[in-house]
């Protein structure tokens, strides 16, 4: 028994049935098709973002950098509190330089920064459309 498997519309159901062609070397075709894949979208769907204006498409990977740092530096601070807590329960002064978890905590900063810059102006795009 065979099921009618029918494509669904990804623009509100208006059929996209017409093409729109342009000449480009071998390149920046290249170039095109690995920002599409960068950014998970077929090269359709990325040339029509582009074209509607929203060229400042931020690489998947950047975002999956800077979460994954974020991280990094959060599990290295947790690490430095948690020497330290062992170290004052057991009489000891800590033995971690302040240098070191200073550093941590403004690289947290940092990266928290930068990715709430890339939300806001995300949704501000969001939000003129």
């Amino acid at each position: 028994m065979k099921k009618n498997m029918k494509r669904t519309r990804k623009n509100g159901g208006e059929k996209r049935d017409l093409f729109f062609r342009f000449r480009v070397n071998a390149d920046e075709k290249l170039t095109y098709q690995q920002q599409a894949k960068n950014n998970g979208l077929s090269v359709s769907d990325y040339m029509r973002k582009r074209l509607e204006g929203q060229d400042e498409l931020l690489d998947r990977r950047d975002y999956l950098r800077l979460l994954a740092e974020l991280s990094k530096q959060g599990s290295n601070l947790n690490q430095y509190a948690k020497a330290m807590n062992i170290w004052v329960n057991i009489g000891n002064d800590p033995q971690i330089e302040p240098g070191m978890i200073r550093h941590c905590i403004t690289e947290i900063t940092r990266l928290s920064r930068e990715l709430m810059e890339i939300i806001k102006h995300a949704n501000r795009r969001k939000t003129t459309r």
